[in-house]
């Protein structure tokens, strides 16, 4: 919306009203931008590219910051077509799954985590850098307009929520005005209007998008790393605005490695280790495909043997009690056989 041109007028009569429909409807069915437009944008780009300073590109992988540029470049200019205007003026979903997707802004959690002042990483140098926006909306709080970030609502949810960490935060809980729910802290802006509520059908889906994606625990870059273990902290391990992470002394590496036991669920875990899986070559990722079936395959037979003894085990009890079952048998047989022959004794 920000990038997009903004109109605004009154619309006092009816004859101007259908003329702005008209307008709409003849600006958004334009045709698609041709082909060799789209080559002269990229071209733009990559003189853009080419003034920056050369400390700062030393720094950064040219292929992939280039390929980012142009794709944001042209997706802002690019024309809206009939069938997305349709869609969106009947409401259609833009993808074919009923499942809920919660955005997770990695570089935003960045900037919030240097709005705390905790984090000693230097400012980025370069202008252009995008990671410095925050995303946030502005509500009105007594009666003045306040900047406010999805985060805050995580940092100030409450002692009954205290367990979550932001990434279970963001599947589980949402945002809603009405009575009930749980109560946000007296620090959130809004909690006299709005509470916290459990979804009751379905999970959503926490979608991390942007800085987490670009850096991992092996670069050989240690800001990277840091950078890295920093996300991963914030995201995985319970924080709150009375209680935020707080490193002193050391590296977020180690600040993570000295509160991984807090991480009690294993299912946390499983998602750290899949955000390495996003760095590896192919051939790194058939090799840890692997390694998963050669683990499946060597469960599956761990529990096929432990069948087999148990089994065995069951036809040695059925043996033996079988042969109970034969001994006390013969030992009935026994006992009639003498009560009919003393009685046919008696008889005589």
């Amino acid at each position: 919306m920000t990038h997009a041109k903004h109109d605004c007028q009154f619309l006092f009569t009816k004859d101007h009203a259908i003329s702005i429909i008209y307008y709409i409807m003849k600006y958004i069915t334009k045709p698609e931008t041709a082909l060799h437009t789209k080559l002269t944008v990229a071209t733009a780009v990559r003189d853009a590219m080419q003034n920056l300073s050369a400390d700062y590109m030393s720094n950064v992988n040219i292929t992939k910051t280039f390929l980012i540029k142009t794709y944001n470049k042209l997706n802002t200019q690019r024309e809206i077509e009939v069938s997305e205007a349709i869609s969106h003026l009947l409401n259609i979903p833009d993808h074919y799954t009923e499942a809920i997707f919660e955005r997770l802004h990695t570089s935003h959690l960045l900037q919030y985590i240097k709005r705390f002042g905790l984090d000693e990483q230097s400012e980025p140098s370069c202008e252009h850098d995008q990671d410095e926006i925050l995303d946030s909306q502005l509500i009105v709080s007594n009666k003045n307009y306040v900047a406010f970030s999805y985060f805050d609502d995580y940092a100030c949810r409450g002692p009954y929520l205290n367990d979550l960490c932001l990434y279970d935060y963001c599947s589980l809980i949402y945002k809603s005005r009405g009575k009930g729910g749980i109560d946000f802290a007296s620090e959130h802006s809004q909690y006299k209007s709005h509470r916290q509520f459990i979804r009751q059908d379905t999970c959503a889906i926490s979608n991390l998008l942007e800085r987490l994606l670009f850096v991992n625990k092996t670069s050989k870059d240690v800001e990277k790393q840091e950078q890295y273990y920093c996300l991963v902290s914030w995201i995985f391990i319970s924080w709150s605005h009375e209680h935020p992470h707080q490193k002193v002394a050391i590296s977020w590496k180690e600040f993570y490695n000295a509160n991984k036991e807090k991480l009690v669920n294993p299912r946390l875990l499983h998602h750290i280790d899949n955000l390495d899986l996003l760095h590896k070559s192919k051939e790194e990722s058939q090799f840890d495909l692997l390694q998963q079936k050669a683990r499946f395959d060597e469960d599956a037979l761990n529990a096929w043997t432990d069948n087999e003894v148990s089994e065995d085990h069951i036809h040695e009890e059925y043996d033996s009690d079988n042969e109970n079952e034969d001994d006390a048998q013969a030992d009935a047989n026994a006992v009639i056989e003498e009560i009919v022959s003393c009685s046919m004794t008696s008889t005589d």
